[in-house]
């Protein structure tokens, strides 16, 4: 396409562009709700640009941008910002506004009053503590897999608290038996430890917290599996291991004559992403909520991580 001498551009510092097929500029800024008007030139920011150009909508002045590669070398710097452009088309095509902000996108409906959400992108094989979760708390969550297919996910700070109110012995004596440990006592709930025979076989995070609360002698070290036990105990929940679904419990909130309603898993240390997206699957798959726990002293903190299917 050949610029005539007083021809408006589209500009993306450093690059110049003419619109195809004759577009006007207040078209294209209309119909796409992208960039800047000023003086009758269009400005872009790079990934509007990338965008309108990958649409066939604008042709660059200078023949040797005139290829998708050499726009994409030359308008992306590094991963994170492929990946952000990457989900940020996706929306695009689905009839979103996007716009990019630092290194999240803020989204929202066409024509919608309703104030943008903000997104997170990351890529399934990056890491990911439970602070960064717990941080995107009323956001958005893309994960970005090698393929660049995306999932969604919202995460929310959880105050989780279940309806079982348990009676605990003031003491009882435990044995080993090979290499577990078990009690005869049938003072304890009844759906507490494994029973067998008339013994109860106890699990390590069982141990730990009847020896937090002085109910056995043992005098165990009380790990993060131990505190999130006692923590769910206290909150009206039976714990269960959650070693078939791949998590670190299961939590029943009224008792075992229902099905659990969620499922725990401890995020205390970094996690891989595609890890917290198959824990998730997995609980949706079996209808249970998939909330993830962090100790940090005596205390632990929960989050909810659920898959989003349809956004409106």
């Amino acid at each position: 396409m050949q610029a005539g001498k007083n021809q408006h551009k589209i500009v993306c510092r450093p690059f110049t562009f003419l619109a195809s097929n004759g577009t006007s500029l207040s078209t294209l800024h209309s119909r796409y709700s992208l960039g800047k008007m000023e003086n009758e030139n269009l400005f872009l920011d790079n990934f509007e640009t990338l965008y309108l150009f990958g649409k066939g909508k604008i042709v660059p002045e200078n023949p040797v941008m005139n290829s998708y590669f050499s726009m994409l070398s030359s308008l992306i710097s590094n991963n994170k910002e492929f990946s952000l452009f990457l989900v940020y088309e996706d929306f695009r095509d689905k009839g979103f506004r996007v716009k990019r902000d630092a290194d999240q996108l803020l989204l929202k409906r066409k024509n919608s009053s309703v104030s943008p959400t903000q997104v997170n992108v990351w890529r399934e094989d990056e890491i990911c503590t439970f602070d960064d979760v717990a941080g995107t708390t009323g956001n958005l969550i893309a994960l970005l897999d090698d393929q660049g297919s995306i999932t969604l996910f919202k995460a929310r700070k959880v105050d989780p608290h279940g309806e079982v109110h348990s009676v605990w012995p003031s003491k009882i004596e435990t044995f080993n038996v090979g290499a577990g440990v078990c009690t005869k006592e049938s003072t304890l709930p009844e759906w507490f430890g494994e029973k067998l025979h008339g013994v109860t076989f106890l699990g390590r995070g069982e141990r730990e917290f009847l020896s937090a609360r002085n109910i056995t002698d043992d005098n165990l070290e009380v790990t993060r599996n131990g505190r999130i036990i006692a923590d769910l105990l206290d909150r009206g929940f039976i714990v269960k291991t959650g070693f078939k679904y791949g998590s670190s419990f299961r939590g029943y909130e009224k008792g075992l004559e229902s099905h659990a309603e969620s499922l725990f898993h401890d995020l205390s240390a970094p996690e891989e992403w595609y890890k917290i997206s198959r824990a998730v699957r997995v609980a949706s798959g079996v209808r249970k909520r998939m909330i993830f726990c962090k100790v940090t002293g005596n205390s632990v903190s929960y989050v909810e991580i659920r898959r989003i299917t349809d956004l409106d």
